[in-house]
């Protein structure tokens, strides 16, 4: 609830993981971060968590893991190609910043699992979740994508509210 209300960005990180974290804290905002995921579904409401992302990419030296994911029972080969092309579109209008990245798409699996399989698989550092504002069922729902992501993550997860504007191009 903290990570989709607050009026500020929300850096979560797993009870396992805090002791590791803590040993670098003089650090932060972490300069050994060198990998972040940022999950995209190619809308406006991701803008926000696509600003942090590059501004934690330009402050720590860090690339930019964009991961999309494509729902469906797992699609040809030519809508993964298709898919691909619109996350390229996509990134070249709305990345301003000069940031290294690179893009992923997922195809057929669900959500959560797509973005915590390419965290671990990509061993990212940090991941920048852009967390939506939903309804009250919805917000208190307890197994929703942003809340299994926060609670099984292998690393921070920075949660951006989608209505953020702190940071501007």
């Amino acid at each position: 609830r903290v990570a989709r209300e607050a009026p500020c960005p929300v850096l979560v990180i797993a009870k396992d993981k805090v002791h590791e974290f803590l040993q670098n804290v003089k650090d932060f905002p972490p300069r050994s971060w060198k990998r972040i995921l940022l999950p995209v579904d190619l809308t406006d409401a991701v803008r926000g968590g696509l600003v942090y992302g590059a501004a934690l990419g330009m402050e720590t030296g860090a690339k930019l893991h964009i991961v999309h994911v494509v729902p469906g029972d797992g699609p040809g080969a030519g809508e993964a190609a298709a898919a691909k092309e619109r996350l390229a579109e996509w990134l070249g209008a709305e990345l301003r910043w000069p940031v290294e990245f690179e893009g992923t798409v997922w195809t057929g699996i669900p959500l959560q699992h797509a973005i915590l399989m390419e965290a671990r698989r990509s061993k990212v550092d940090a991941i920048v979740l852009p967390a939506r504002d939903r309804g009250w069922t919805q917000r208190h729902r307890l197994w929703s994508v942003t809340d299994g992501i926060l609670r099984h993550a292998p690393c921070p997860v920075l949660s951006v509210r989608g209505g953020l504007s702190g940071l501007t191009e």
